[in-house]
């Protein structure tokens, strides 16, 4: 049997992340992951939300995704110490972000629900807005 290729992923190192709406448009917080194909030259630019609540649910999705591509670098770096700090700043970030929407329109997730023993969520008919 003859080979054809060998494969060889290199290892990636850290780097300096792309801010928070650059990542989430490139798919990777990491420029050196960041693999564009000629079309992107010519696709428009995402759409911005329109109103404020769509503005805030666009970062809290932005943020999130962020998280997880953090997440996934620390999976193969495991105890990486600017990664890490990153980590803590962006789940702190997120946890606020989800916590204002909650207290400004609704709970967007199950830990934002709050007591439901003092008022039900609004999936549950419950209007009231929740604490976190």
């Amino acid at each position: 049997m003859n080979e054809i290729a060998i494969a060889s992923v290199p290892i990636q190192e850290w780097e300096k992340p792309y801010e928070l709406k650059e990542a989430f448009h490139h798919g990777s917080i990491f420029p050196q992951l960041h693999k564009p194909f000629y079309i992107e030259e010519q696709a428009q630019s995402p759409a911005e939300p329109l109103g404020e609540r769509e503005q805030k649910l666009a970062e809290i999705q932005q943020t999130t995704f962020y998280l997880i591509d953090l997440t996934l670098f620390l999976d193969t770096h495991p105890g990486h110490p600017e990664a890490l700090e990153q980590k803590r700043q962006v789940q702190e970030k997120r946890k606020e972000l989800l916590k204002q929407f909650a207290e400004e329109y609704y709970p967007l997730t199950a830990d934002c629900a709050g007591d439901a023993a003092k008022a039900p969520g609004p999936w549950e008919g419950g209007t009231a807005h929740v604490a976190l």
